[in-house]
């Protein structure tokens, strides 16, 4: 899934039903696990000037700090064990976080083919290769961004009529003109 996906999809299955809805923890959650790669990629492209095509051909694919600081973000072990932690610790805060990683890394499962990422790292290091791609169009990317996307402004509308804040709808808003660049992406290519 897409970052702005797992944000507003989190927050839809996250949100307290009181008037505490956690929505920093939920959505620091949501997003963290795609940080070091978009620190990676502003690095390599923007520091050292290497080509798109260079880095999602070779760089994101080889071994070390990429693979390494990605996987860790998804790893169920290390989530498990920071939520479980923080339940010991009985820090609500801490287990809406937690709860929120681990649910970007369960919903990135079944859709990264080639990109898939390290589950179980640093125990192992298999990864489930789906024959579904949240955005090659070779792995049904086409269909799948396209249905992430009704997915998403689905829970949108429902998150906007339950009375979500300004910075709510402006934030919803943002996510869902998101999905303009993986929509361009897919339908352009073959």
């Amino acid at each position: 899934m897409h970052t702005q996906g797992h944000a507003v999809l989190n927050y839809f299955l996250l949100k307290n039903k009181s008037n505490q809805t956690f929505g920093i923890p939920i959505l620091a959650g949501a997003t963290l696990p795609g940080l070091p790669l978009c620190v990676l990629y502003f690095y390599q492209r923007h520091v050292l000037g290497i080509s798109d095509h260079v880095i999602w051909t070779q760089t994101y694919f080889s071994k070390g700090i990429w693979q390494d600081s990605i996987d860790l973000f998804h790893s169920f072990p290390i989530l498990g064990l920071g939520l479980g932690v923080c339940a010991f610790l009985r820090s609500r805060l801490g287990c809406v976080f937690f709860l929120s990683m681990l649910l970007h890394s369960v919903f990135d499962f079944p859709f990264h083919n080639a990109d898939a990422h390290r589950h179980f790292f640093p125990f192992s290091d298999w990864k489930w290769h789906s024959p579904i791609s949240y955005w090659d169009p070779a792995h049904y990317g086409k269909i799948f961004v396209l249905a992430e996307f009704l997915v998403v402004l689905s829970m949108t509308i429902m998150i906007w009529r339950k009375g979500a804040s300004l910075s709510g709808k402006v934030g919803l808003i943002v996510a869902n003109l998101l999905y303009l660049l993986p929509l361009a992406y897919c339908l352009s290519h073959p």
